[in-house]
Parts: C-alpha cells; structure tokens; sequence
C-alpha cells in the first residue's frame, strides 16, 4: 500500500553480508534487526520492505533482499519493486531510485563475491574478545554500521565499561525495539551504573518479548537479583 509523504526520501546504507547472503539496504542508522514484525512488508521469499511503522500505514525506508547471489528483481514475483517507494542511495550514485534499480546497481557495482566493508568488520569482531573487539566494533560503527552499536556496547561492558556502553545498548534498544538480548544487556548496564528503576524495565521488557516468542535470555534471573538487592 502507497502512502503520502512528506520526509525526504531515505538515504540508503547499503551493506552486503555475503554470508548469509543477504543485501540490506536501509536509511542511515536504522537495523534490520529486533523489528516488530508489522515493519515487515514481504513482496515474495525473498524480498521485503522495511517500513517506518506499521507498513499498512507508514512508509517504506529500505529493503532486504535475500537469495542475493541468485535474486532477479526482473522476476514476475518482484514487478512490483520497480515502480514501488523511491530511495536515494549516495554509495550508488542514486537518486529517486526503485529497489529494483537499487538491486541492479548493487550486483553491478559490488559483484556477489566480497561483503560489503562494515561486514568484513563485522563479522571479524564478531569473532574477537577484549581490546581487539572494542577496536573493531568501533570501526565498525566508523563505516556506517548501525548494528555496531550492540557489540560495542556488550563488549564495552563486558570490559568494565558501564557508562561507555549504556549509551549504545539504550540506543540499539530503541532502533531494535523487539530483540530481547538487547534490553537484558540495556538493564545490565543502566543497573552497573545505579539506574535500577530503568535497569528493572529493561529487564521486563526482555522477559516480555521472550514470551512473546523472542530469544531466551537470562533477565528473570537478573530481575529477581536484582529485587532482592
């Protein structure tokens, strides 16, 4: 469903993982991760647009396209995509274009055969601990990676860097409102940092979400520590 709109049109980041063989394309800043599942607008298998809100009721600010090596935006399932929500994609050099025209562009510019940079950072901080993570994590939020925010912080606090990683697990929680693990590490370090009362929420929050068919975190044991204290 087309909606009216008044926002400038979203300014895509373009970010390849190749192992998991996936293009996310998303405004500047927002996760494809921790989504309530209303954000999705799914045009096939393989492909879905990520909306503001409610996508029956809110724009669409990027796509995800997975099967990447494989996808064909020119397949009679995805018509749709090329004369559907417009985006502007300055590492493209495009402006006003469709997700099917930013799905050409892509494979024409990147190839299918190396991710993206933020996920060769990515994922090698995924695979470090200590100093080593904290250096890569960073760098990895330096190349535009928004899902950066949850490993700096985790390891940030896992370093004894409470207050340091209280900013980025808070933010992370608010552009992955429905990922558990995020609010169990949020209420972890607001607690470290005497914010009980928001530690206590956060805690909530991530039980909430895990009975709603999230990720199983260790929060119950933490809220009940934490009200015995």
């Amino acid at each position: 469903m087309e909606h009216a709109d008044t926002r400038p049109l979203p300014r895509l980041f373009i970010s390849l993982a190749l192992e998991l063989d996936t293009l996310t394309a998303l405004e500047f800043g927002r996760v494809d991760d921790g989504l309530p599942r209303e954000n999705w607008g799914p045009v096939s298998d393989d492909f879905a647009y990520i909306h503001l809100g409610d996508a029956d009721e809110t724009p669409a600010v990027g796509f995800i396209a997975h099967n990447y090596a494989e996808f064909d935006p020119e397949d009679e399932e995805h018509e749709g995509i090329w004369d559907g929500p417009r985006f502007d994609a300055p590492q493209l050099g495009l402006n006003a274009a469709s997700a099917g025209e930013i799905a050409v562009a892509v494979k024409a510019t990147y190839g299918t055969e190396r991710p993206s940079f933020n996920r060769m950072l990515f994922n090698e901080a995924a695979g470090s601990e200590g100093e080593k993570a904290l250096e890569l994590w960073t760098a990895c939020l330096h190349a535009g990676d928004a899902m950066a925010h949850f490993g700096l912080g985790y390891t940030l606090l896992d370093q004894g860097h409470p207050h340091a990683a209280y900013r980025h697990l808070r933010h992370y929680a608010e552009i992955a409102p429905a990922q558990p693990w995020v609010h169990n590490y949020w209420g972890q370090a607001a607690e470290a940092i005497g914010e009980t009362e928001e530690a206590r929420l956060a805690y909530e929050r991530a039980i909430e979400l895990t009975e709603d068919g999230g990720t199983e975190t260790d929060a119950e044991e933490r809220l009940e520590a934490l009200e015995a204290s």
